[in-house]
Parts: C-alpha cells; structure tokens; sequence
C-alpha cells in the first residue's frame, strides 16, 4: 500500500499531474492549423446540439451539450447543462459523469469524486466513471485509490489502451517505474495503432530515463517523435 503521507510531489511528478488532459501546448504551424480546425468543429458541434436541446430538450440532449461545451473548454456553460440534465432526469449516470467532467476542469475535485461516485452507483458498468474517478482520486494524492478506481475500469473494458496509459502516468507520478512501464507498454500492445500511441511512447520514454534506462527511453522517445514529429516535448526530453 502506498502510504499517502510519505508522497513528495517533485517538479517533475508536478508537471506529469498536470499533464493528465493529454494536452500539449501549441508550438508548430501545423499544430495552429490543427488547434483552428478543432476549435471550429467543436463550435460547429456546440450549434448542432443546441439545436438538439431546442427541439429535444431532454436529458441525453443536455448531456451531450454538456460534453460539446468541454471540448471547447466552457467549463460554465457545461456545468449548467449537466445540472439541467440531472433535473430532467435525476438518474441519469451520464449526467452525473459529465458534471464529475466539468467539476474536475473547474479543479473541484471533491465534487468530481462525489459526481463520479453517483454516476458508478447509477450504472456500476459504467467504465468511463472508474477511470475518470482515478484521475481524480490521483488529483488529489489518493494513489492506492486512483489505482484501484483505474484498474476497475480495465477489468470492465476489452481495450483499455486510455485506461492503462492513464494507470501508467499514476504509477510514473508516484515512481513505481516498473509498473509504469508495464502499463505503458500494455498501452502500446493493445493498439499500436492508437492515434495518441505517441504519448505511451512518451511517457514510457520519461519512466525509462527516470529509472536511468537511457538507451530504452531515447529508442521510445524516437517512436513518439516517429509517430507525432510536432511532439516538441520529446525533441526537449532528448536534448
């Protein structure tokens, strides 16, 4: 068991917290072409379900309002729908997930947990909620519980490539390399093709040089820039 209160949070394990939305900075023209084009299709998005809500103003309807507007980083506009949408259906699992979503953005992560939690007593299938518990959990330095949320949501899923890429970044966070590294692997084994594969090539690259594995992490860190040559991050890992 990890013992909670002996956890040093170093810059390093700081930055790989932070980096749990799978999210990079914009760095290249490709990457602004790219960042326009997405946020134009979300906008598009955010029309079509607002048209949905207008003339099906039900609960599924709000909820995937909901998810329209987080994608596009309206965290407020998000977290009203989701309420809405609990109103209009007071059990409805997928509800309470988006609003556990929207507080987690919002960095409530008490809330988040309380919103997963009734998400995964509505429906205990419910995979997505597990893993979105985790990271939670893991937000807030509950390692054993992050583990054991994620896991969970692995057991329950066939191809848990996000599940063991985000299992990875709890075990790097807290140093269990080895796990890490079988996570990440697992990650890459499950579906080599994966389009965010890049980010288990990272992340397995990070663990390798931690555990002082040079070669290993230069050979991954190449497959992530092989896979994303924009992934500027792993250019810097490898200076």
């Amino acid at each position: 068991m990890v013992d909670v209160a002996t956890i040093q949070i170093t810059r390093e394990n700081k930055e790989i917290l932070d980096d749990l939305s799978f999210e990079y900075r914009v760095k290249t023209p490709n990457q602004v072409i790219t960042a326009m084009y997405q946020e134009l299709k979300q906008s598009r998005m955010i029309i079509q379900h607002l048209k949905e809500v207008e003339l099906k103003p039900g609960a599924q309807a709000y909820t995937r309002l909901a998810h329209a507007y987080l994608n596009r980083g309206l965290v407020d506009d998000a977290l009203h729908v989701c309420k809405r949408a609990i109103e209009l259906k007071p059990n409805c699992a997928e509800a309470y997930a988006y609003l556990g979503n929207t507080y987690l953005q919002k960095g409530l992560i008490d809330d988040a947990i309380n919103a997963y939690k009734t998400a995964i007593e509505l429906n205990p299938d419910f995979t997505v909620s597990y893993c979105r518990l985790g990271m939670a959990h893991m937000k807030k330095g509950l390692f054993d519980d992050a583990i054991n949320s994620i896991k969970k949501s692995i057991e329950l899923r066939s191809n848990a490539v996000v599940e063991y890429s985000i299992l990875g970044i709890v075990y790097l966070s807290n140093n269990m390399l080895d796990d890490a590294i079988n996570a990440y692997k697992k990650a890459i084994d499950l579906k080599p093709d994966y389009e965010r594969a890049y980010y288990a090539y990272y992340y397995l690259g990070v663990a390798y040089r931690k555990k002082g594995l040079l070669e290993d992490a230069i050979n991954a860190l190449k497959k992530a820039i092989e896979l994303n040559p924009d992934f500027a991050n792993d250019k810097y890992k490898l200076c």
